[in-house]
């Protein structure tokens, strides 16, 4: 699959077909996490979503130096 973002809205193209979804409210990462701490608010992105697309984009990096396929 192809996840794109453009003007704000997501496309994702897979084997059935291109999806378009318009993205939700702006926010900031950075300050939802800050109002999560001070018990404000909480976060956009969870702590295992972090770790989980941290290793999305280290088996994408393997992929290309190593030129082949990488399970996720």
């Amino acid at each position: 699959a192809v996840l794109e973002v453009i003007d704000r809205r997501v496309i994702l193209t897979d084997q059935t077909g291109t999806h378009l979804f318009e993205s939700q409210a702006q926010g900031c990462i950075f300050e939802d996490f800050l109002n999560q701490i001070l018990g404000k608010g909480k976060c956009m992105v969870t702590p295992e979503e972090s770790i989980y697309v941290t290793h999305v984009a280290l088996c994408a990096r393997e992929a290309a130096d190593t030129k082949r396929i990488v399970k996720i």
